[in-house]
């Protein structure tokens, strides 16, 4: 049944990416396009989903941890795992008010954790290291990667319009209403991708989000009362494809 799940997944997402570019050809008059709608569909599932991980980071403007605490954090990382997991995902930070932790990983890749700044500043260094262990073991989930490309898609080309980045100050993190558009069509098309982009989140669905009875550890207790409290208390509207890739609730 999972597997049925997870092919329905993927065929979705291969006829949104189809639709777009029928749509395209309907509107600009290219039946060509109408052909070469699957080959584009692929092409770009491929190389986003080859370069998600790149992508997320340069749009949240992120940064590796200093090199003596990520080789501490591994080496910590090492004994407290006792090789069940191997501890070659990359540690990036990224500026962010709400307190958050994301997993994104590409095709093929280890994958990549990010903590915002906000998270960082309130743990302390053992509940720091029981929120790596737990994001570490969730880095390898069979359906990150496509939840990170169905997240990366949004990013790239809707991360201003219609929501706010967690990088941008946009009308929605001043409290103010969205900016609409200002004809009827224009209307439209917005509502029209709005859904597109929803339906994207849907297929990719989320990552696996962190719960206090995972474990009885009390560091990671502590932590994730802390996350979780501390983006609650802020209530900041993030983009929905940030939120599809928090393991924060």
């Amino acid at each position: 049944m999972i597997w049925l799940k997870r092919t329905a997944r993927f065929v979705g997402l291969f006829v949104g990416l189809s639709a777009v570019f029928v749509a395209l050809g309907w509107l600009i008059g290219k039946q060509e396009l109408y052909v070469a709608a699957p080959v584009m569909a692929v092409s770009i599932f491929f190389v986003v989903g080859s370069f998600s991980e790149q992508i997320v980071k340069r749009i949240l403007k992120a940064e590796p941890l200093r090199q003596g605490v990520l080789e501490s954090l591994r080496a910590a990382n090492l004994s407290s795992l006792k090789g069940r997991i191997a501890p070659d995902a990359e540690i990036y930070c990224f500026s962010s008010s709400s307190p958050d932790v994301l997993l994104v990983r590409s095709l093929g890749a280890k994958g990549t954790i990010l903590f915002s700044h906000t998270a960082l500043a309130q743990l302390n260094e053992s509940e720091f290291r029981a929120i790596l262990l737990a994001a570490a073991a969730r880095i390898r989930a069979v359906d990150l990667s496509l939840t990170s490309i169905c997240a990366t898609l949004p990013l790239i080309f809707f991360r201003k319009k219609w929501w706010k980045s967690y990088v941008a100050q946009t009308d929605l993190e001043k409290n103010q209403a969205p900016t609409r558009a200002s004809s009827p069509l224009q209307f439209l098309m917005s509502l029209a991708l709005e859904s597109w982009v929803k339906t994207f989140l849907f297929l990719g669905g989320s990552a696996s989000k962190l719960s206090q009875a995972s474990t009885d550890n009390a560091h990671f207790q502590n932590a994730l009362h802390k996350l979780t409290d501390g983006k609650r208390r802020w209530n900041i509207s993030a983009h929905p494809a940030i939120e599809a890739l928090s393991i924060i609730e």
